[in-house]
Formats: C-alpha cells, structure tokens, sequence
C-alpha cells in the first residue's frame, strides 16, 4: 500500500511540473523569430521583471508610460522604459509544456540603449499559433505594431 501511495504522490508531483526544452535549433517548431535575427522596437515598451525581464505593452501588460514617468517608484517590478528604435537579437527559444499550457517562449538580448546586454522576454510583444509546432505548442510570431525586423 506503501508503494502505491509513493506512486501516486510521484505521479501527481511529476504531473504538475514544468518541462523545459531548448528549441533553437529544432527545426521541427516554424517559428517566425530565428536566431541570431535582429529586431527594432517601434514604439515605446516597458521592461519588467517577472521571474525574467520581458518587454511589456503599456497600457496592456504595463501601466501607461505617463502614468510610470509620474510615478515611477509605484511599481517595484518595472525596471524602465525601452525607447522606439531599440535593437534586440534573439539568442534562444524554449518550449515549457506543463498539464496547464505549453508554450514556445522567445528570449532576446538588447543591443543598444540604457538596458544593453539585458536579455529579456518576447511573449507580450508577441501573438500566437498553436498550429506551428509538432505538439501544438503555442508558437509566438513578432507583433509587428510593437516590434519589427531590422536585418
């Protein structure tokens, strides 16, 4: 009975964690973003910190940008504001798939400007299609009214 139960625990604990995979080179996954591939912001964005830092939308994933120049000790997670026309190089995609979602996260390094060399994530910048992928993943394509591709 005591196997049984460590069998279930092991079964329900293993259910509920994160796998992680590295993706960027798995050609099996079309995703829009590719390594290496260089991309300008053409508005302004929010950088926060969640876990890892990922540009945000204002207004969207972000208090508006006015409201953060007003205030800008309010919200402890908001690192700054990433102005138009800063350059971000993706250097890696990952794939996390759990019972609750599975998700292809794209992470980008920023080139120039006050936050250079911090790597950041792409999701709220980003839309998605669950059809791109072997494992109907949700595959994030560039939201071109936020971000556009300079090479």
């Amino acid at each position: 009975m005591k196997k049984l139960n460590l069998l279930i625990y092991l079964v329900v604990v293993a259910a509920g964690c994160v796998r992680t995979y590295d993706i960027t080179a798995d050609h099996r996954y079309y995703v829009a973003y590719k390594l290496n591939q260089v991309y300008a912001t053409k508005t302004e964005l929010v950088l926060r910190q969640f876990g890892s830092n990922y540009l945000a939308v204002p207004g969207k994933s972000a208090p508006d940008i006015k409201a953060i120049q007003e205030n800008p000790g309010k919200w402890n997670d908001i690192l700054g504001i990433i102005p138009p026309n800063t350059k971000i190089k993706i250097i890696k995609l990952e794939q996390k798939k759990s019972i609750e979602y599975n998700v292809v996260f794209v992470y980008a390094e920023i080139m120039n400007g006050p936050f250079a060399n911090q790597v950041v994530e792409l999701t709220s910048v980003s839309n998605f299609d669950y059809e791109k992928s072997p494992d109907k993943a949700a595959v994030p394509i560039p939201d071109l009214n936020f971000i556009y591709p300079v090479d």
